[in-house]
Parts: C-alpha cells; structure tokens; sequence
C-alpha cells in the first residue's frame, strides 16, 4: 500500500511541468468530497487586529487528494457573502462536472451601524481605491450629485481614515478598511496546505465590489498576482488613478451589462464624464472605463492588430458578444463581454440560468493557465544586449 501511494505521488508530480501545492504530498485537511464548508482562519489586521475570518469551499464529488485539481476564487459583490455568492453565481452546478475545487471568500462585515441595531450587511471589500480618496489622479467621487447615497462607517476606517459621523464613512470611502490582501494571501495558504491544487489553474473572478477585488489582486498586490493564472471580472472595474496592467501578464476577461449605471463600462452607460475620462456612477463615483483597463492589460500582454470576435458557446443569449479589442494576443487574451442587463451577471433572468455565467468564465479560464513569464524576461534581455 506504501509502495502504491509513493508511486502515485511520484505520478503527478511527472505528468506535466505544472507546479502542484502542498497538500498534494502532505495534506494538513481532509476535505469532505461533494459538499461546501466554511473554514475559519486567523488573520492579524493593522485595521482590525487579531481577527478570526472565514471562507466557504466546495470540494468536488470527484476531488482526489494525490490528482491536482484547478482553483476558482469566486468574491462576492458588496452587501453579499460568500453564503449568497454561493448560490447566486452557479459555480457549485458545474464543479462536479468538470473537477474544480471553489472558494468563496467572505467580505469584513464591520459597520458601525451594527452596534446600534441597524446592520445593513455591508460585506465588502477593500480593493481599487475604495478607501484611498484623494488617489493619483484626485478624488474618486461626486457624492454631491447624491448626496443621500453616502455608504455607512466601518469600523476599521474610523481610526485610520475617520468617518463623517457614527453612520456614514467619510470622503469617497465605501468599504471596509480591512487588510484584504492579507486575508487573501492567508486562505490561499490555507488551501495550497490542505488540497491538492494545480497552481498554474488559479482563477479569480468576482461580482461588482467582488470584480474590483479581483482586478486590485491581479495590478496592485505583488505578493498575489504571481498566483493567478486569469481572471473574469463581472460588472467591476478601477475607481479613477487605479487603473494599473496587470504585474504579470495574464488574461482577462471583462463581462458588462450595457444596462450597468451602478459601475459603468462607458460613459453612455453612466451619469456623465468625470475626470480624467472617468465614467460617474449613479451612486456618484468616478469609475475607469473599461475601454481604458482593456487598453492597460493589452499592453501589457502584448496584444496588437484590429478588434476581432471571440465567439462563445453564449453567443447571443442575452445578447452576449465578445471580443478581442486589441487585436490578438502572444499567451494571455484581452477579451471585453457586453449583455443587454444592468448590474447583473448574463443569463440571470433567462432558463439558461446562473450556471451558464459561471460555465463562460470557466470556459475562459480552462484555455488560459498561468504562463511563464521567464521567457518575456529573456527575450527582454537579449532584446537590451542587442
């Protein structure tokens, strides 16, 4: 029996060049195949100190702890949490199917209001500048357009950025505080201890708040971005003076309802102009275009020549249309997704159903593993010797 478990170990770690996690030789969990289960980890906070946070996983019926397996990393959008993510996005409905372990990570619940009995559930994340108003390039909102749509006041931002009062955050804040890179990086550890993962098959996406999370980790956290392999980001985008390429290349797929004013692709979508060619949002923020991050990530992934479709098997479904806004790409694609919905994921209010957005996202993310960046670093050199 020894001898057959060496000789299956020995087998996954030849079968390709892929790098393999922890737990595919030494598992620090077992994991319960076939159900969701909310793990609890520690995490030191310099806004919210020592603190105990939570993420939900579903393992595959079929998950094998010596066969690596990809990761989803599915961020819930403001107000949710992983609970609702879980069962709004479909993930569940194809990880069987196709042998994807899921985590949904679970957004810092701390409002001030909560202390005085009027919790409004505002899980959140902190991520593109939604706590760091002025940014580069200025301010990041208008809340004078409306003024009642102030967000209330966390707990972590009191002390490091102050609150306008008891209730409403001050400035353009709108999230939690929270070290979520951190908390980040620590359930990633977690998981690469406890599964067998294939760690070139990393994917993120996230909805709204939760895309905007998926962008930050990807352009501003160096200690993250190394891990992933592609992202789909649904209905997000950057606050103005985030707008960042990717620190790797990598590829992306941005998916928009044309109907969104709440974080709009383009300035049609949206309240007016703002500066710096920001789109303003309906609840008065000043947002990227997504023409703008697009143009960001293909010049980083080296992108050229003219626009061209990228068909999907969803073609037309809520009018879904994808493509290539930069023409093609070497490794890593830039594809940009538009829908005849609002803030919403595609397919919602269809019988395709929930499943479908995320079978687009894993369709995407099944054709694009993490790349070697090496040979972009030689050929640079070479390309500097000459």
């Amino acid at each position: 029996m020894a001898v057959a478990l060496v000789l299956t170990v020995l087998n996954i770690l030849s079968i390709s060049r892929n790098e393999f996690s922890r737990g595919c030789t030494d598992p620090k969990y077992t994991p319960k195949n076939g159900r969701t289960e909310e793990i609890m980890i520690e995490v030191n906070d310099s806004a919210a100190g020592l603190i105990n946070r939570t993420f939900r996983v579903y393992t595959p019926i079929n998950y094998d702890q010596f066969q690596p397996f990809p990761l989803v990393v599915d961020f819930h959008g403001y107000y949710d949490n992983s609970s609702v993510q879980e069962e709004q996005t479909g993930w569940k409905l194809i990880a069987d199917k196709y042998n994807i372990v899921v985590v949904w990570p679970n957004g810092l619940d701390d409002t001030i209001g909560k202390l005085f009995g009027t919790d409004l559930q505002a899980f959140s994340w902190n991520a593109a500048g939604t706590t760091a108003s002025p940014g580069p390039l200025g301010i990041t909102c208008n809340w004078t357009k409306s003024p009642s749509n102030h967000y209330p006041c966390h707990a972590t931002c009191m002390q490091v950025r102050g609150c306008r009062n008891l209730f409403d955050a001050g400035g353009c804040d709108s999230t939690t505080c929270s070290n979520d890179e951190l908390y980040t990086e620590l359930f990633l550890n977690w998981m690469e201890d406890a599964y067998c993962l294939d760690l070139d098959r990393v994917h993120v996406t996230g909805m709204s708040n939760g895309a905007m999370m998926t962008y930050d980790l990807v352009t501003a956290s160096a200690k993250i971005a190394p891990r992933i392999a592609s992202i789909v980001p649904f209905s997000g985008s950057l606050l103005v003076g985030f707008n960042n390429p990717p620190l790797r290349r990598m590829a992306v797929m941005d998916v928009h309802g044309i109907e969104d004013d709440v974080i709009p692709a383009n300035v049609s979508n949206g309240h007016g102009k703002g500066p710096h060619d920001s789109i303003l949002s309906e609840d008065g923020f000043y947002y990227t275009s997504t023409a703008d991050v697009m143009k960001a990530w293909a010049t980083k992934n080296g992108c050229s020549g003219a626009k061209e479709h990228y068909p999907t098997e969803f073609d037309g479904d809520t009018d879904l249309y994808c493509w290539s806004p930069y023409g093609a790409c070497p490794e890593a694609p830039v594809i940009q997704c538009t829908h005849s919905l609002g803030h919403t994921w595609p397919f919602i209010n269809t019988t395709i159903g929930r499943s479908h957005a995320a079978l687009l996202a894993w369709n995407f993310f099944a054709k694009n593993p993490r790349i070697d960046e090496s040979k972009y670093l030689t050929d640079k050199v070479n390309s500097t010797e000459q």
